[in-house]
């Protein structure tokens, strides 16, 4: 399991490592892996600076096999349809683009 308690996580890149790595996540609710994990699908989110409600979640996938199997299962297809290489690829070529055409 990977555990993601900081306050401010920009992006949440550390949650895609987990992922490819095929451990669960669980994560404080802060932009980075909000914008990244569906909650209860392919990580847990609990409110920042919440240490017990931090540690619960951490429980509940030590506790729970199928949970845990759950959200590996989930991250990874999460990884691949949202953040594979093509996929960032594709969207920095559009970016690229768009930008192109505001310049002209």
């Amino acid at each position: 399991m990977v555990v993601v308690p900081s306050r401010i996580e920009p992006f949440g890149l550390v949650t895609l490592e987990a992922w490819a790595a095929g451990v669960p996540v669980v994560a404080a609710d802060s932009p980075g892996p909000r914008y990244v994990i569906e909650p209860e699908v392919s990580g847990l989110l609990v409110p920042v600076e919440d240490a017990e409600a931090l540690a619960e979640a951490v429980r509940r996938v030590l506790g729970d096999p199928l949970l845990a199997r759950r959200l590996i299962e989930g991250g990874r297809r999460r990884l691949g349809e949202r953040f594979s290489e093509a996929n960032t690829v594709a969207a920095y070529r559009d970016y690229f683009e768009r930008v192109a055409q505001e310049r002209r």
